[in-house]
């Protein structure tokens, strides 16, 4: 298990570790937006069940009450920028429009900082003391900076805790913390600027960064590296890997794999299976090093694992009634804990079966954060769960329980991408953030 935190200091909004704090303890899951595949993205929302008043629950600090208030924007962070033209303050709810067709093709949230993919190059911008920015220094920054001394072409990026990884003409590059060995360059340093991930050839399809480790797909198989105290990495040893190693059973026909904070899920055959820490909240199973399949979640499309919790796409979510509840069609569910509603079924109750997430049909996209989870349908972004920092982007810190639209965005939006207090998302081409003290979503100016 992690260790106790010992010396944590406070800038902004930001917990940040000091010394004697292990930290692992506060992450943002990897966030890179997974895709339904070939579902159709044409189906319509339930609107009496997404964002109900009822739903709602204002912070006011503790977890029976669900969780702190909202506080005030931290200087240098995620959604902590200077936006310019565009920029929407907490007082307009009204439509975003940044002005034509921007050219942001991905986006990426860590727990303090955010990675953008423009014309194959990577911009990053928020807190830099690990080197996150991947700019080759330590100096936070409010606004965009170029990533230095990737190979040209990327492809794909993933945000994890305090490292990032890019994908490049199949090869994959990290930078930022490497306490853990996740970069996977077999090292423990630092790396203020990309270094590439040994072993693995230059035929990598995916790349996921979790909280302290990061897994790849291969040829369809998975692999794994980085922290493995509670048997993320999926090799049944529980040691760190400083390099990629298989995941114990899947060796092809994987199609997703997804690092979160203390656990992976994947894939393989329409199975979702699972590992690391009590990936199925089983109360006599503190982790699970090998991966285990999660019951009843048939016929998947995609995943995603955040802190503490996991949603999946499928085909069809009428197989998480056990057989008794017919054809529903596609749709999205959730398991693990559900402290603050990041299930979406409308209750607080953990559950270690996935729970459809009412009002949502045909969903797009999904991504679980840190206690909250977004997803897209039909163009438009819509989140629930945790809400002390205005991450839900609803204009409010109210915590809900179930899927409420994200206020100014409106249809157009490609991709969206949850973290530990921030949440960032793509709208016609262009990024907008909000959460860590900004309830509506602001302009970034990656361009």
């Amino acid at each position: 298990m992690p260790g106790r935190v010992a010396a944590l200091s406070v800038v902004g909004a930001f917990a940040i570790c000091g010394a004697g704090c292990d930290s692992r303890l506060r992450f943002s899951a990897d966030n890179l937006m997974v895709s339904a595949g070939g579902l159709s993205g044409g189906g319509n929302v339930n609107s009496p069940g997404v964002g109900a008043s009822s739903a709602g629950e204002r912070a006011s600090g503790s977890v029976t009450d669900a969780g702190p208030s909202g506080g005030g924007a931290a200087t240098g962070g995620v959604a902590g920028l200077s936006a310019g033209g565009g920029a929407v303050g907490t007082g307009d709810l009204g439509m975003i429009d940044a002005g034509g067709v921007g050219s942001v093709d991905a986006i990426s949230v860590g727990e303090v900082h955010a990675c953008a993919l423009i014309h194959r190059n990577v911009r990053c911008w928020g807190r830099n003391f690990l080197g996150q920015l991947g700019n080759g220094s330590r100096v936070d920054s409010s606004t965009p900076v170029d990533v230095q001394g990737l190979p040209p072409g990327v492809t794909s990026i993933s945000s994890g805790q305090y490292h990032t990884c890019a994908l490049v003409n199949g090869e994959a590059w990290c930078w930022g913390l490497n306490d853990y060995g996740e970069l996977g360059n077999n090292s423990l340093e630092i790396s203020t600027i990309p270094v590439k991930v040994e072993v693995l050839d230059a035929n990598i399809t995916s790349i996921s960064a979790g909280g302290q480790h990061t897994c790849a797909l291969v040829d369809g198989a998975a692999y794994c590296w980085g922290a493995n105290d509670l048997g993320q990495v999926g090799d049944n040893s529980g040691n760190d890997r400083l390099v990629p190693v298989p995941v114990v059973g899947l060796d092809m026909d994987v199609t997703a794999v997804d690092a979160g904070e203390l656990n992976t899920c994947a894939i393989r055959d329409g199975a979702v299976t699972c590992w690391g820490q009590n990936p199925n909240v089983d109360p006599n199973t503190v982790w699970e090093r090998i991966p285990t399949n999660v019951e009843r979640a048939t016929g998947a499309t995609a995943v995603t694992s955040g802190e503490n919790f996991s949603c999946a796409l499928f085909q069809d979510v009428g197989v998480l009634s056990g057989g008794t509840g017919g054809t529903v069609g596609p749709g999205a569910a959730c398991w693990g804990l559900n402290l603050y509603g990041e299930l979406g079924d409308g209750t607080r109750t953990e559950s270690p079966i996935p729970l459809q997430v009412k009002g949502l049909k045909r969903v797009d996209q999904i991504s679980a954060g840190a206690g909250f989870a977004c997803a897209i349908v039909s163009g438009e972004a819509y989140c629930w769960g945790s809400n002390s920092e205005g991450e839900l982007g609803d204009g409010t810190t109210m915590f809900r329980r179930l899927p409420t639209p994200v206020v100014g965005l409106g249809a157009g939006v490609t991709a969206v991408s949850p973290g530990e207090i921030s949440t960032c998302a793509i709208v016609r081409g262009h990024a907008y953030c909000w959460g860590d003290g900004k309830l509506v979503p602001t302009l970034v100016p990656l361009e």
